[in-house]
């Protein structure tokens, strides 16, 4: 038998290991995982360190399944890759789960119908996760969907800039 080995907020694959877990038996330790997707499980030291267990089965032949993520998409799913991508890019936290993303009928900032374009890339109508606070990272109370031309438009501004904008704006606009 081995020694004991801490596992917490260890990465295997798509799991990150959250805390310990109840024993089967004295050397069958268990711990809570989190998969990217979402889902949370129970899994044997064993699996995880000998890579067995690379996530929760949603990743199983390396296409992710969404069956167990009620009402999620594929282009929630592309959003969310990309977030954690840029996350990881720009050293910024990134504790959100496929769950957290919900891609809404209409843009929240300019009331129209948000259309995903495949064509020719995203337009100003498709979906785009933005951080309402630029400074901070990828959380749940920190993201929203809006559309690419509202999010462009704010860009890395905070609200403070975004009203310091709209009042020069305002201003110059009275002059001319």
């Amino acid at each position: 038998m081995g020694a004991f080995v801490n596992l917490r907020a260890r990465r295997f694959g798509r799991l990150t290991v959250t805390r310990r877990g109840p024993n089967i038996k004295p050397y069958r330790v268990r711990w809570w995982v989190k998969c990217d997707c979402g889902k949370s499980t129970l899994v044997f030291s064993s699996n995880l360190v000998s890579g067995k267990t690379r996530s929760c089965g949603c990743g199983v032949g390396g296409k992710v399944v969404h069956g167990h993520c009620v009402g999620k998409t594929d282009a929630e799913y592309k959003m969310w890759t990309e977030a954690r991508k840029r996350a990881r890019e720009k050293g910024i936290s990134f504790s959100i789960a496929l769950n957290d993303i919900h891609i809404p009928k209409y843009c929240p900032v300019f009331k129209f119908e948000l259309k995903r374009n495949t064509a020719s890339g995203p337009s100003d109508t498709s979906p785009s996760l933005d951080r309402l606070n630029p400074k901070l990272g990828y959380t749940k109370r920190n993201i929203w969907v809006i559309s690419v031309k509202a999010n462009r438009a704010k860009n890395n501004l905070s609200v403070k800039e975004v009203g310091m904008l709209y009042r020069a704006l305002k201003k110059r606009m009275k002059w001319s």
